[in-house]
């Protein structure tokens, strides 16, 4: 894929914070990953924007509902994950 190199103007205590945490010369990389998960993120939340309009903010039972399901489903997935002591990775030999 080809780059192309450009010109932005941050703040300088974002650039200090920003250089602290990157390595030399890893400054972009770590702006276009940052610009690539704000470009993915962005749709999203247009179409929260769209079904607020369409239907309204969610209640605050709604919001807790889909919580209770999310750490379920997460809980189900984590002991789906986890490797039982029958696994060749947790018996001695």
């Amino acid at each position: 894929m080809a780059a192309t190199r450009i010109t932005i103007t941050v703040d300088e205590d974002v650039l200090s914070e920003l250089k602290s945490r990157v390595g030399p010369g890893e400054v972009s990389a770590y702006l276009v990953e940052a610009l690539r998960a704000k470009l993915r993120k962005d749709p999203i939340l247009e179409l929260f924007e769209k079904l607020d309009e369409m239907y309204g903010p969610l209640t605050d039972e709604e919001i807790a509902l889909g919580r209770r399901e999310w750490n379920e489903m997460n809980e189900r997935l984590s002991s789906t994950l986890e490797p039982s002591s029958d696994s060749p990775e947790t018996t001695e030999g």
